[in-house]
């Protein structure tokens, strides 16, 4: 369980930062 929350949160937290990427980049 801990595994999949880690990996939970740091999925999410590639999303954030690839939306904030992708919107620079556009």
């Amino acid at each position: 369980m801990l595994e999949w929350s880690f990996d939970w949160r740091y999925m999410v937290r590639g999303l954030v930062l690839d939306k904030k990427r992708g919107n620079i980049l556009k």
